[in-house]
């Protein structure tokens, strides 16, 4: 009789059991804690095709990226065609595909505005494959939370996105929204001088009157006219100027007339590079133009005419 009973209590814990995982399998549907997803954004980068991003506060700005048949990319905005900066588009896919949701800030839509994901308040970053769309996000606002101890001195930043056709708000780590702004001259192509400066073999700085001069290097040493330049500031410069970029564009080209300065840059790896400084105005200085990037043109008021058109007596001791 004992084992009777003792067979028909387990029976029925075993059927309780059964019935508590279900309900709690509807609530979670319900609750939308079963389409939870550990990854916003999960896509083979290789495979993107194009990216539009748009942001209706930043005055709807817009851009469109576009990978051609080379293998890089390029940008349209305004109408307008731009080369770009390959590397920074290739990070920003890898921060899209490693960003891991912390939880669940709200499942119905009537959180959207709280958290300005909704059309009218989100960021909006479409990527696409061939033949579908490989992610499609609305990025809203971010919360900031003081440091909690002495050791940290960041704090957090939270993030808050949704999938585009999906209602759940989730909560990701960092400042997602400043990183995807439609920006042109965040994706920009802002290369003035690409080289390897241990294989850079003669400067030519091309100025106004007598002031030129030919900087090369002889035996394994930089000289100027035959007189040994200084080692330390040569060697600044040249570290310097061997991975130099400009970040003020102007879509602005130089007024025709002869140029102020040219450096002509030679060297055993690359072939020569040219780059020209025309004469600009008070406010952005100079105008600035790279062999290596024809057609995108930098000003000069941040300083980048001095970092490139130096006096010989800069590197003589």
């Amino acid at each position: 009789m004992f084992r009777k009973i003792s067979f028909r209590v387990l029976l029925y814990i075993l059927g309780a059991l059964v019935l508590m995982t279900i309900i709690t399998q509807i609530s979670e549907r319900v609750n939308g804690d079963s389409s939870f997803r550990s990854e916003i954004a999960s896509f083979d980068t290789a495979r993107a095709t194009g990216i539009i991003i748009s942001d209706p506060k930043a005055g709807n700005k817009s851009i469109e990226l576009t990978r051609t048949s080379s293998g890089g990319w390029k940008m349209i905005s305004g109408g307008r065609e731009y080369r770009t900066d390959d590397e920074y588009i290739k990070s920003l896919l890898w921060e899209l595909t490693g960003m891991k949701t912390e939880r669940i800030a709200a499942t119905q839509k009537d959180k959207w505005k709280e958290f300005e994901v909704t059309d009218s308040l989100a960021l909006r970053i479409t990527v696409r494959g061939k033949s579908k769309v490989l992610a499609d996000l609305m990025v809203g606002k971010f919360s900031f939370q003081p440091p909690s101890s002495p050791y940290d001195q960041q704090g957090k930043m939270t993030s808050y996105l949704r999938v585009h056709d999906e209602k759940e708000v989730y909560a990701v780590n960092g400042f997602i929204r400043m990183n995807l702004s439609p920006d042109i001259n965040r994706f920009r192509d802002k290369t003035v001088v690409r080289s390897d400066a241990g294989k850079m073999t003669k400067l030519t700085f091309h100025y106004p009157a007598d002031s030129a001069f030919i900087m090369e290097k002889q035996d394994n040493v930089w000289k100027i006219n035959g007189i040994k330049a200084d080692s330390a500031s040569t060697a600044r410069y040249l570290a310097g100027l061997a991975n130099l970029s400009g970040n003020d564009f102007t879509d602005n080209e130089p007024v025709t007339g002869p140029t102020v300065y040219k450096l002509t840059l030679e060297s055993t790896s690359s072939l020569p590079v040219e780059i020209i400084a025309y004469a600009g105005d008070s406010v952005n200085g100079h105008i600035i133009t790279s062999s290596l990037n024809p057609g995108v043109y930098f000003t000069g008021k941040s300083g980048l005419t001095g970092d490139i058109f130096k006096g010989k007596f800069s590197f003589l001791k």
